[in-house]
């Protein structure tokens, strides 16, 4: 089964998915900030959207992108990557319990995403 594993498909999908957006939303405070001359630690609105928008639908494009390169195994990929972001997200913060519900939220999210792709890709071939 996890010979079947394509690293790079996973890797695309976790740089894609999860490294960019994540990446922007801990980048673009300190940006804003030098912008404006203020060092208010202050996080804009539309960022904390941007946050949870991303906590939900990052997993689920992680979890597509993943499977629509490797064509085997899908949900297998999709869970890799949603869980070597859980991982990453699990070292960024502060308890135990926000651990336990990132895992709980990227996983089947990532799941999501390769279920997705495998449901339109059986939808496509059909007479």
């Amino acid at each position: 089964m996890l010979s079947e594993l394509k690293p790079s498909a996973v890797a695309v999908a976790f740089v894609v998915a999860f490294v960019v957006p994540y990446g922007t939303f801990y980048i673009a405070p300190i940006i804003l900030s030098l912008a404006s001359g203020e060092s208010s630690g202050d996080v804009p609105l539309f960022l904390v959207l941007f946050w949870f928008l991303c906590s939900v639908l990052s997993p689920v494009l992680g979890g597509y992108l993943a499977a629509r390169p490797a064509r085997v195994q899908p949900l297998l990929h999709g869970a890799v990557t949603a869980i070597l972001a859980a991982l990453l997200g699990a070292l960024l913060v502060d308890s135990a319990r926000s651990a336990l519900i990132t895992f709980l939220v990227f996983v089947p999210c990532g799941i999501l995403g390769a279920w997705i792709w495998r449901w339109s890709a059986n939808h496509e071939t059909a007479p």
